[in-house]
């Protein structure tokens, strides 16, 4: 509860054309909390801080179910599941939380749990019990507790008291005592997963519960014999019903698993618990059933799944994968439906989900990042096309807070046409990341001088620190620590995370400038715990173990600094960086290989203009059947980018020959990586530095082929004449094996023209589809052999090149 003049600015004023609609949406949901509280903390006051979330839990619950009367379209209670209650079971899976009742005495303990759990989680568990009871039912039992107890003060069993008196008057049902049931939410800490095992011969279905934590195996045997009494909603393939939230059967606090006496369910029938979300708590099922909701959404009838369901779906698979219940294959599986999901509840959860692997997968090696990337885009690419990137006046709000959210990651994925619009813009936080100094000082100098609008403000600091340069980084975190900068006290906190949370490299920049100025943080928060904190949320942001290393060094310098509890500190929260690391070496190859899967496209950003081709073959009696072949592409560049990727199929690359040449200025750029992807028969050459959009470059590449017997690419074969074997070297490029014979794009729609050389010993010939324009005097340095060159071929696809 807050007194309504310690509100901020940002939390209670709007301004129409400055504001974003997610703003409005925050603001909305504050006021409708603080009304809230004049009924919860103010009419009735807890009897202590013990039972904080009934002032706090049910704010939190009205600010979004007392608003949705105000403003129906903007899907509250959806959202509600998404940004309260899936947060809200994040924030209670790990065994540092706390009940929702729980023990304080001191003023410092009970600060502390005005956090999560007293406000979202406690929300969450309020809407379970509103659907256990019925809302009518609900409804008139919170009547008769604030009238009960108004003007003075209550605990949880004065509310469970009012409820359970309701339920008995209007419903005479004698099968559940409310204090019984809640008492195992308020009184525990966590919440149990409900695991569905099914039997699909006999038809049944077996439940069972357990706590759920995200990390069992590191926190060991989890020493607290939690049982909740379990709320099971359930519906099938079948009966698709998924608007009746009424309890079917109970899981109780007695029962760790129980056999239903309903559904039988055919074989072929998915069946998915918890509708609706209502339950606070997470469902896991056996692989079959998990194959058969993986499938449903993944046809053109997943909308039969409601976007909340769909939700679940998501933001369980998610947490059981990261916890090792299930494989990130099936994790896989579930998002790939995502390519056909345009709604925006499925995606908030889907991003939320997302965000945690791709913090992690930016660690991998640069080109299954990569992967990854191409992956995740592709999965956009529906959304972001129907929404597209203009606001358009027929929009409403739900559509404005879905674009924003598309935009930004497609965006932070490096989408060209994402980037593009967004620097012609000026708007998005991805214009520094591509941007420059002078950029940085214009928006700098629109905070400071032409900006007087708090939400506006919010913006700008939040996008100042996605600078690419680690001086700019550096100067605007300096700037923080200055009461002069024009950074209030309150908006401190958005500075540090802008720089380490917008890319790989801020994270850099924020683990040098620790190093350099951790005594002028420490000094200006007087407190060296702020140094500590700026530790554990740069630990959680890691992607490298020489970022852990560098982090890990810089703990130790400061060791005496810090002083035993803050040291202590730091090396906790310095554990999350080396599980997240361990998660990487696990999972990241998995992740790799699928996103590659869904990937047999060439990238887009550079096409071929025309090859020029060497090729000498060997295929005498004595020869080993091989042939080396030199290759000039000439590329141009329809988007910026610092990656190559060709069609290589059974070639040996000479990697020290590679060289990438400007045609405009001559200059040659660095190679700083290769990867061969023998699957997808990709190589992939990363640069040092972007290919500018509209600059055309010459690929050099020098190789060792194979002429196999295959009759596929360049191969062998031989006819006789007599008892005389006579060998000819021939080509068959269609569909897709030019990238036998040379490294190429292999694409039928991207045409290039020709120009092919091939040396031959005298007593062969050569042709091609192309005139032949010069041959050579023997040449003694190769053997003696004849150089044929063939003159430019008309653009064309790489299959419909041959020569033999």
């Amino acid at each position: 509860m807050m007194e309504g003049d310690l509100l901020r600015e940002r939390l209670i004023l709007f301004v129409e054309g400055v504001s974003t609609s997610a703003h409005r949406q925050n603001i909305a949901t504050v006021i409708a909390h603080e009304f809230a509280h004049m009924w919860f903390g103010n009419l009735v006051s807890p009897k202590w801080w013990d039972v904080l979330w009934l002032n706090e839990g049910f704010a939190s619950y009205f600010e979004y179910f007392a608003l949705v009367e105000i403003e129906p379209d903007w899907r509250l209670e959806e959202q509600f599941v998404v940004r309260v209650a899936q947060p809200a079971l994040s924030a209670d899976s790990v065994n540092t939380s706390h009940p929702m009742t729980v023990d304080v005495s001191s003023p410092e303990e009970i600060s502390a749990i005005f956090d999560t759990i007293s406000y979202s989680k406690a929300a969450a568990v309020i809407r379970m019990m509103k659907h256990i009871l019925k809302p009518e039912v609900f409804r008139k039992g919170l009547n008769r507790y604030l009238v009960n107890v108004g003007n003075s003060s209550a605990d949880a069993e004065n509310l469970f008291g009012a409820l359970n008196e309701q339920y008995l008057e209007d419903l005479n049902l004698h099968d559940i005592n409310v204090k019984t049931v809640m008492n195992t939410w308020t009184l525990q800490m966590g919440y149990p997963v409900l695991t569905v095992t099914r039997d699909y011969s006999s038809r049944r279905v077996t439940v069972s519960q357990e706590r759920f934590l995200l990390r069992p195996a590191i926190n060991g045997t989890d020493t607290h014999d939690y049982k909740w009494w379990i709320p099971l909603t359930y519906t099938t393939k079948s009966e698709l019903d998924f608007v009746d939230t009424e309890t079917k059967q109970w899981l109780t606090a007695t029962e760790e698993s129980k056999q239903l006496t309903t559904p039988i369910i055919n074989q072929e029938d998915w069946i998915i618990f918890n509708i609706q979300e209502t339950g606070f708590y997470r469902v896991n099922y056996d692989a079959t059933n998990w194959a058969l909701i993986a499938a449903h959404l993944n046809s053109d009838s997943f909308e039969q799944i409601p976007p909340v369901n769909r939700a679940q779906l998501l933001d369980d698979v998610f947490n059981l994968a990261r916890a090792g219940y299930v494989d990130y294959t099936l994790v896989l599986q579930m998002v790939k439906y995502l390519e056909r999901e345009t709604d925006y509840i499925p995606w908030y959860a889907a991003f939320n989900g997302l965000n945690y692997v791709d913090k992690r997968m930016r660690g991998a090696p640069s080109y299954d990042y990569y992967a990854w990337k191409r992956f995740i885009l592709k999965l956009l690419n529906k959304a972001y096309t129907a929404l597209g990137s203009e606001v358009k006046d027929t929009d409403d709000h739900v559509t404005k807070l879905f674009r924003n959210q598309i935009l930004t990651w497609a965006c932070n994925l490096g989408d060209y046409a994402c980037v593009s619009n967004a620097k012609q813009r000026f708007a998005a936080h991805m214009t520094l990341r591509h941007g420059g100094v002078g950029e940085w000082n214009f928006l700098w100098d629109r905070f400071i001088t032409y900006s007087n609008v708090s939400t506006e403000q919010t913006l700008l600091l939040g996008v100042l620190g996605c600078t690419g340069d680690e001086d700019t980084a550096h100067s605007y975190m300096h700037l923080s620590l200055s009461k002069d900068s024009g950074i209030r006290q309150q908006d401190l906190s958005l500075v540090f995370p802008s720089v380490y949370n917008a890319h790989d490299k801020g994270v850099d920049f924020a683990i040098s400038y620790l190093q350099l100025y951790y005594t002028n943080i420490s000094d200006y928060h007087n407190s060296i715990n702020s140094v500590v904190s700026l530790v554990s949320s740069l630990s959680s942001t890691l992607t490298s173990e020489v970022q852990a290393t560098n982090l890990r060094k810089f703990v130790e310098d400061i060791k005496d600094d810090l002083g035993d509890l803050a040291y202590a500190s730091a090396l906790n929260s310095l554990q999350v960086a080396e599980r997240n690391l361990q998660w990487l070496e696990t999972h990241s190859a998995t992740i790799a290989e699928f996103a590659k899967e869904q990937n047999h496209r060439l990238p887009t950003a550079v096409v071929p203009e025309s090859y020029t081709l060497k090729v000498i073959p060997y295929f005498e009696v004595d020869s080993e059947f091989t042939f080396d072949g030199e290759v000039v592409i000439r590329i141009n560049v329809k988007e910026p980018t610092d990656r190559i990727v060709l069609h290589v199929n059974q070639l040996d690359i000479v990697e020290s020959s590679l060289n990438i040449t400007s045609v405009s200025e001559g200059t040659q750029l660095t190679v700083i990586n290769t990867t061969l992807d023998t699957p997808r028969q990709f190589f992939d050459i990363q640069l040092e530095e972007e290919l500018v959009e509209g600059g055309v470059y010459d690929v050099k590449v020098i190789y060792v082929g194979y002429l196999n017997d295959d009759m596929a690419g360049f191969y062998r074969s031989y006819y006789k004449v007599g008892e005389e074997i006579r060998w000819i070297a021939t080509t068959l490029f269609h569909p897709t094996n030019a990238r036998k014979a040379l490294p190429c794009f292999d694409e039928p729609e991207l045409k290039a023209k020709f120009r092919i050389s091939i040396a031959r010993l005298p007593k062969y010939h050569s042709i091609s589809n192309a005139k032949r324009i010069e041959t050579t005097t023997p040449n003694t340095t190769e053997d003696g052999r004849i150089w044929d060159e063939f003159e430019e071929t008309p653009a064309m696809s790489t299959y419909l090149v041959s020569f033999i």
